[in-house]
């Protein structure tokens, strides 16, 4: 199913995630990690491959998905992650339709799981490049590929990100 494929995608791309969020860190900006599937043990994956941190120093690590409570909690999650209380947000597709404010303080994204269709990838990208943002926006998507045999097969990343562009033709 998705969830274990997601789950094992998750998990193949834990060094690069840390790397991505090292170097943000760096920079002194939040980052927002999303997520399309949460389900099936990813979000731990994502949370407890994460925690260990920078240097030593743990992350401030929340989560914003459609299971995340109330809206008063994900709106103190979004005010704490906008005043810089926050160093990773995992956020799923909650996340990309209504919420704003989120460009006034993060210019890193890192999709872990793309987005099903291409109005959900620009909705989730306009989360960032939009009107406030101060700084150039860096959208990382780490991609896994499965080698057989030594020769390289069309990954899940792959496949999900040319339906992404197909859609956008189609609308």
């Amino acid at each position: 199913t998705r969830l274990v494929d997601g789950l094992a995608r998750t998990k193949a791309k834990m060094n690069a995630l840390r790397q991505i969020c090292q170097n943000a860190h760096a920079d002194k900006a939040p980052i927002l990690v999303y997520t399309h599937f949460y389900g099936g043990g990813i979000l731990d994956a994502l949370k407890e491959g994460l925690q260990s941190g920078v240097d030593g120093i743990p992350l401030r690590i929340e989560t914003f998905t459609g299971q995340s409570g109330d809206a008063a909690r994900r709106d103190d999650v979004k005010s704490r992650f906008i005043a810089g209380q926050i160093d990773v947000l995992i956020g799923s597709q909650a996340i990309c339709t209504g919420i704003d404010g989120l460009q006034e303080a993060c210019r890193h994204m890192v999709v872990n799981l793309l987005p099903m269709t291409h109005a959900d990838w620009v909705q989730l990208t306009g989360r960032l490049f939009r009107t406030g943002q101060k700084g150039d926006v860096k959208v990382t998507v780490p991609i896994t590929r499965l080698e057989m045999h030594g020769e390289r097969t069309l990954s899940y990343d792959e496949m999900d990100w040319l339906r992404i562009q197909r859609k956008s033709t189609i609308s």
